[in-house]
């Protein structure tokens, strides 16, 4: 009798803790430097809640957007340290960390969106991205681009490099970005993303440089009526999670978060296609004038940036290898 009474408590125990295990709630905070309403903060706003709706609500996420918490370094340095759990950063501001993320900002890195597709999908890249990520604190969940980059301004057209001279032109606060900008023959002005229409309108500066879909979100092409299309970047934004927070969730959930990221980055990389596309109808019917990549002299920017090419790919050979291998399909 004594023994059926001890397994009797043994079991009743062990439901206990079971039952306290399964009660366990994570609650983890999520920054971003991006709006809300921008498809990528739509995306990953959607992964968020498929985690918690997989996990009954046991895991939980606070969520504020559009740097509430500070500038994309800061919240790099935040979620380095553990101070939130994840977060949305450029390879600009990595690169404050580990130089090589500036080969991602490497000019006509890229030939077109299967070519950034395909470094995804190699596992090299994966190899790579695991390795300078645990030297970081990080687990690189999703990579995602924002399109090919061009120039918009409110004063002219622009063909070549020798017109961007004496125009000021709105750049994320990238030291990559801005130095890149100054090459190409614009003043690289820093602007905060929220900051850049009150800028345009107030002719603190003339422009931007960034993806056509980026500039109508920002309702640019209000007052930017020239798009010049020079397609010289492929603008990567790398979405991380501290990996000792992911470390402290249950097995279960770990594969629950990487599966939802996993998901997000495949829609996400179909969605920035699809804006790109429509990109185009909907700035000719705000009235801006679209100068084709077919009509650029993209060989004056080739040329003007061919010192930070060879620069930016020395940082890491290995990774600008790994770029260049997969430019071409098997």
């Amino acid at each position: 009798m004594k023994k059926i009474l001890c397994l009797v408590m043994a079991l009743t125990f062990c439901l206990a803790m079971t039952a306290a295990a399964s009660a366990a709630t994570y609650e983890l905070t999520y920054s971003t430097p991006l709006a809300q309403t921008q498809s990528s903060t739509i995306y990953f706003d959607k992964a968020l809640d498929k985690i918690e709706e997989l996990t009954n609500g046991d895991i939980t996420f606070s969520r504020t957007y559009a740097g509430t918490l500070g500038s994309e370094h800061d919240l790099g340095v935040m979620v380095t340290n553990g101070d939130i759990d994840l977060t949305c950063v450029g390879p600009g501001q990595w690169s404050d960390w580990d130089e090589a993320f500036k080969v991602f900002d490497c000019p006509f890195a890229f030939v077109d969106f299967d070519h950034f597709d395909r470094l995804l999908a190699s596992e090299d890249y994966q190899a790579w991205l695991t390795t300078h990520g645990d030297a970081l604190n990080l687990k690189f969940v999703v990579t995602f681009n924002q399109a090919f980059k061009g120039i918009i301004n409110k004063v002219r057209d622009v063909y070549s490099t020798a017109d961007l001279a004496g125009l000021k032109l709105r750049v994320p606060d990238s030291a990559s970005l801005i130095e890149i900008g100054n090459a190409m023959g614009y003043t690289a002005t820093p602007t905060a993303a929220a900051d850049q229409y009150m800028s345009l309108s107030q002719g603190i500066v003339d422009g931007a440089d960034h993806a056509l879909w980026a500039h109508e979100s920002w309702k640019l092409t209000e007052i930017a009526k020239h798009y010049s299309e020079t397609n010289h970047a492929l603008q990567c934004v790398f979405f991380v999670m501290n990996k000792d927070s992911l470390a402290s969730l249950p097995e279960e959930y770990q594969q629950i978060v990487l599966d939802a990221f996993a998901e997000c980055e495949r829609d996400l990389a179909a969605q920035t296609r699809l804006d790109a596309e429509n990109s185009y109808e909907i700035a000719e019917a705000d009235g801006v004038k679209i100068i084709p990549y077919e009509e650029i002299d993209v060989e004056s920017f080739k040329t003007a940036l061919q010192p930070i090419i060879d620069s930016y790919s020395a940082l890491d050979p290995e990774l600008y290898g790994i770029i260049q291998a997969t430019a071409a399909a098997n």
